[in-house]
């Protein structure tokens, strides 16, 4: 298994790293990779309000799921 951390992100920089991330999957043809999580201190239900909209406006990804345990995000997919 490998996995990459990056800690403290505020809510800009997880659009944009999900955001490369899915199109690098997409690109690559990469189906081995299906959830994230992103370590958001300040994460609220706002937060995940505005992620859902920004995945759902963008299409970026389908079949998936958000949810919020303490100071994380994890976005997950099929």
């Amino acid at each position: 298994m490998v996995y990459v951390k990056n800690d403290d992100q505020a809510y800009m920089d997880i659009v944009s790293s999900l955001r490369n991330i899915v199109e690098n999957i997409n690109h690559d043809y990469n189906n081995h990779l299906c959830s994230l999580c992103f370590n958001v201190p300040a994460a609220d239900d706002e937060t995940i309000k505005k992620l859902n909209e920004m995945i759902g406006e963008a299409k970026l990804l389908f079949g998936y799921t958000i949810s919020h345990l303490r100071d994380h995000i994890y976005v997950a997919w099929k």
